[in-house]
Parts: C-alpha cells; sequence; structure tokens
C-alpha cells in the first residue's frame, strides 16, 4: 500500500469508528466488507486516471450495490460508492483548474455515507429502546 493509499485507509477507518459502536456482532462482517471491496475499488490501478478505458473500468464501483439489493446494507453500500465517484469527479475537476484534491477533500465526500449510516442506525436503536 501506498503511503497516499494508507492515509486514504486511515480516513476510512476513522468514519468506521463512528458507525462501530451501533453496529452488532453479526453485521460487523458486512460493513466491514463494504468498506473494503469499496477501498480496493478506490486504489484499483486503472491506467491512466480520467480516460475513457479507466472511466469504463469504474463500472464495477457504479453496480456495487447490486450486490446488496434487498439488505438492510445496501443504502450504506450506495452511498459509499457514490461518495467515490463524486469524489473522482471533484477530483477531476481540481486537476482540471490545475490543483490537487487533499485527504480533507476525500474525507468531506465519504462522510457523508457514513453520517447518514450513524443516524440509520441511531434512530434503529432508538426505535428498540423505545419498544423494548
Amino acid at each position: 500500500m501506498t503511503k497516499e493509499q494508507k492515509a486514504l485507509f486511515e480516513i476510512l477507518n476513522t468514519f468506521w469508528n463512528l458507525l462501530k459502536p451501533y453496529v452488532n456482532s453479526e453485521d460487523e462482517k458486512a460493513y466491514k466488507k463494504i468498506m473494503t471491496d469499496n477501498f480496493r475499488m478506490l486504489v484499483k490501478d486503472r491506467g491512466e486516471k480520467f480516460t475513457d478505458d479507466w472511466y469504463k473500468s469504474t463500472e464495477e464501483l457504479v453496480n456495487y450495490p447490486e450486490k446488496y439489493k434487498g439488505t438492510k446494507f445496501v443504502e450504506f453500500a450506495a452511498e459509499l460508492a457514490i461518495a467515490i465517484t463524486d469524489y473522482w469527479t471533484f477530483e477531476y475537476r481540481k486537476i482540471t483548474e490545475h490543483q490537487t484534491a487533499t485527504f480533507y477533500d476525500f474525507s468531506e465526500y465519504i462522510s457523508k455515507a457514513f453520517i447518514n449510516e450513524w443516524g440509520r442506525l441511531r434512530e434503529k436503536e432508538d426505535k428498540t429502546q423505545t419498544t423494548g
């Protein structure tokens, strides 16, 4: 893993720590799989970035949420995949402006998926506590 990839992984892991207290042990494996799969797709060598061939090779990220269709994990899987593709769009705009995207920018994009899932998990926990 490169130094940059390690930093991206650490950011992803930091957001996992937001969810972890609300995830039961039987669901933890699914969340980690979603994060691992998305991270691998993020850092996968696809050739020269932002070329037509590169964009075609990213279809696996777009199609990834299909694996979780009909499960309670589909929204998180979709939002994380969307966040990464949105980040790539942002990164491309930065490059065309002769600027560089930062780790903060990456965290800003992926945080949406984690915060939304955190809200869903907290809401579920609140409902369980009031009915249980």
